[in-house]
């Protein structure tokens, strides 16, 4: 993520920069719809369902990662990838702020 430059901003601000950042990109948004539907669950999954290159794909992730928008369980052998509904909510309720207004 490109550095925020110091302007009295809120965690909050920070927060949400983060996660828009992270869904402005149209492969990590089909990353998460893919979690969600079940139908991927691990890196190699999603490797195996896009024409991307293998570091390609996990740099993805690991933005969805860093902006706290999905994590990582670890199995005996493998990792999963989970949705975090929190950040999600957090972003809706930002958004539905802004209608609001």
């Amino acid at each position: 993520m490109r550095l925020i430059k110091p302007d009295n901003y809120l965690p909050q601000e920070i927060y949400i920069s983060k996660i828009a950042a992270a869904l402005s990109h149209p492969f990590r948004r089909r990353i998460i719809e893919f979690i969600m539907t079940g139908e991927v669950c691990t890196r190699t999954e999603i490797l195996s369902r896009s024409k991307l290159s293998k570091v390609a794909v996990y740099a993805h992730v690991q933005i969805l990662i860093n902006a706290d928008l999905i994590r990582k369980v670890y199995h005996v052998h493998f990792e999963v990838l989970q949705l975090n509904f929190t950040a999600l909510s957090e972003m809706r309720g930002y958004l539905d702020e802004i209608c609001e207004s």
